[in-house]
């Protein structure tokens, strides 16, 4: 449902409740179905913005975890530079995986 207008988002709701209620036959069925899709809508656009937080943090700005450089010493990894962002650190973790695999 996207809102062209001021109004729109109101109106595209009424329709929709409109239409479930003339589906299911029950206001409070209606009114629950209605209040279901509101929470998935929510969820959705949570979701969405999580997801942009973490491509953010993955873009090579943000530094590594202290997580990220205790795997790479369990991974017996040699001269582990300090400063590294999340995605260099994370590439360390993956060639080391990559070499555990091929010997």
């Amino acid at each position: 449902m996207e809102q062209t207008n001021p109004n729109g988002g109101v109106t595209d709701y009424l329709d929709l409740y409109e239409e479930v209620h003339a589906r299911v036959g029950d206001e409070k069925v209606a009114l629950g179905i209605m209040h279901e899709l509101a929470k998935d809508a929510r969820m959705r656009l949570i979701t969405a913005e999580r997801r942009t937080a973490r491509e953010l943090a993955n873009n090579g700005e943000a530094k590594a975890t202290e997580r990220q450089l205790a795997f790479l010493e369990s991974l017996n990894v040699k001269r582990i530079p300090r400063n590294l962002s999340k995605a260099e650190e994370s590439k360390l973790i993956d060639e080391a995986q990559a070499q555990m695999i091929a010997a």
